[in-house]
């Protein structure tokens, strides 16, 4: 599975042991040999998904129940998984994803001065009313 050769890739100290949604065991890392860290898949799909954009999928899934931790909470899992990934993206698919995003976000969000000349009377109409209600 892609998205345990990904997470391998991650984990340096420490490790968790993936259940995908065929009840296949994946040890990635090292985990602890008493009540390791469990991370279960309850969706098939969730392989591809966590691949593609896991800051997105990953709560979504945790919070809909298609993720299950055991044998740990979520702060604990998270705080190790974050120990080793530091500020680095997960993949280099969800890098290219989220700058593209960013720049959507950029395009849609530029301010052009049409924009500005519609909104500039708007400001300056509350601009003196807030100077009225100072000065009252």
């Amino acid at each position: 599975m892609i998205l345990a050769r990904v997470l391998s890739r991650i984990y340096k100290k420490g490790g968790i042991i993936l259940i995908d949604a065929q009840n296949t065991k994946y040890v990635i890392g090292e985990p602890k040999s008493v009540k390791p860290t469990t991370l279960k898949l309850l969706k098939k799909n969730l392989n591809w998904k966590l691949i593609l954009d896991p800051e997105f999928e990953f709560p979504e899934a945790y919070m809909r129940g298609e993720i299950v931790i055991e044998n740990s909470s979520l702060h604990d899992f998270l705080m190790e998984f974050v120990q080793n990934l530091g500020r680095k993206e997960v993949t280099l698919l969800s890098k290219i994803v989220k700058n593209l995003f960013g720049l959507w976000r950029y395009m849609t969000n530029f301010n052009t001065i049409s924009k500005s000349k519609k909104i500039f009377p708007i400001i300056m109409i509350l601009v003196a009313k807030r100077e009225k209600n100072c000065m009252t």
